[in-house]
């Protein structure tokens, strides 16, 4: 699970501050604010985290994103400047010192941050300094480049600054390469016998929670008439939910998955008021139909027929209750052609994403999928601690990245950015004026 964003120096963001990712976390405003771009720095690292290329240090073209060269997504177009991530997690495992290690306590969260810059004759991207930093007891461990083949590693062990030098290009998280030289006595045993130097812990446990990010874009695929089922049990339902078919498939008969994700599905398909069952039909060999029953008439028919909206719904409702506990999803616009209802309880579908031990950090312009949030706040049904908000506005400096504080009741503080929650107001006074001006003028 992510715990802790910041970006620097990407596209239109200069500097986003530090932003706390909670279990359930909203990017809302204007088209080309920037939303998207610090969900690019999350994808990025997850992009670098996959790929095969252990020499490549930052992959900034892949499946993920696509985000070009240097001078394409530094900000400004300015290649003097360093691009910065900082990105926390919460660890699969918790880290226990052994007596006499470095410090006494244990390890519930890190946070690394990487700075990169560019060689403008090779066109090369390189990490010049990469740093992990634990709570709540305090350890730190910092790769620093010192020539284009060698780092070092540094750590302050019992008081005294340790350092080594490794001739190991990586990905630009790894520290734990050419590492196992350095404080080979500072080991943990987070409840297995194995003991390994504190970089390869970190390392790993970073892996590890990107490996567990997965991604669902602003628009999936639509309905097709007919689906093959070739046995397979993909990761997630895809980018484009492409693969939603496949985990609905594998769910039907597997009795664990029948149990958390194909029954759950067609409960809330029935909620959204979508279908009031969801069934597979064979239509000759290894192809299926996807059937609905219409909650109105009880006539099944094709997912081809039921509606766009439901084929951009269905992916949002299956990786919600797929994905495994501790893991982060993050979505982009879950509420495309959704009427307002639906928007809305597209909220308790994520409350209960969270309630289920995953992460759901969502894109989104929908003010009704966030009142319902706010709505479950005031209620006593979610806790203001689980959610935050998050409001990006363009400026002439670049994205302006402000967090809007809730209160126990699900009330938005003081200083509210211009534009947040506005248009229905407006909306509505235009209204209203525009009846007092046609009366004014005796227009009947």
């Amino acid at each position: 699970m992510l715990t802790h964003l910041r970006v620097e120096n990407l596209k239109s963001v200069s500097d986003s501050g530090p932003l706390q990712l909670r279990p359930l976390t909203f990017l809302m405003g204007p088209n080309s604010s920037g939303k998207s771009t610090l969900l690019q720095a999350i994808l990025l690292a997850r992009q670098t985290v996959d790929s095969r290329d252990v020499a490549n240090p930052l992959v900034t073209e892949g499946a993920y994103v696509k985000l070009g060269a240097y001078r394409d997504f530094i900000h400004r177009h300015d290649r003097s400047r360093r691009l910065r991530l900082e990105i926390g997690v919460q660890p699969d495992n918790r880290l226990t010192l052994e007596p006499g290690g470095a410090a006494a306590g244990v390890v519930d969260s890190l946070r690394m941050m990487a700075e990169f810059s560019y060689n403008q004759k090779t066109f090369a991207i390189f990490p010049t300094v990469v740093s992990y930093a634990t709570s709540p007891t305090v350890l730190e461990v910092t790769k620093r480049r010192v020539t284009r083949e060698r780092s070092t590693i540094e750590m302050q062990y019992e008081g005294k600054p340790l350092r080594v030098s490794v001739h190991v290009p990586g990905k630009f998280y790894d520290i734990a390469r050419g590492a196992f030289p350095l404080l080979y006595n500072t080991r943990y045993a987070p409840s297995v016998v194995r003991r390994e130097p504190l970089p390869v812990f970190l390392t790993r446990e970073f892996e590890a929670a990107l490996n567990k990010t997965f991604y669902v874009g602003p628009l999936r695929t639509g309905p097709l008439r007919t689906y093959v089922a070739a046995g397979e049990t993909p990761q997630d339902v895809g980018f484009q939910g492409e693969a939603t078919f496949a985990i609905l498939w594998a769910a039907r008969w597997n009795r664990r998955l029948q149990q958390s994700v194909f029954r759950p599905s067609s409960e809330w398909l029935r909620r959204f008021d979508m279908a009031a069952r969801l069934d597979l039909e064979r239509v000759g060999g290894t192809h299926f139909r996807l059937l609905f029953t219409d909650p109105t008439t009880g006539i099944q028919a094709s997912f081809a027929d039921v509606g766009f909206g439901a084929s951009q719904l269905l992916p949002a409702i299956v990786q919600s209750l797929y994905a495994p506990r501790g893991s982060t999803i993050i979505m982009e616009q879950p509420e495309i052609h959704l009427h307002p209802a639906a928007q809305g309880t597209l909220g308790d579908l994520f409350i209960e994403g969270t309630r289920l031990g995953k992460q759901l950090i969502i894109e989104t312009h929908s003010e009704h999928l966030v009142s319902r949030v706010l709505r479950r706040v005031a209620e006593g049904a979610l806790s203001r601690d689980k959610v935050a908000i998050y409001y990006c506005s363009p400026s002439e400096a670049g994205t302006q990245v402000k967090e809007i504080e809730l209160d126990e009741f699900g009330r938005f503080g003081e200083g509210l950015p211009p534009g947040f929650f506005e248009e229905a107001y407006k909306e509505s006074l235009a209204h209203v004026q525009a009846m007092a001006a046609r009366s004014a003028s005796g227009v009947e």
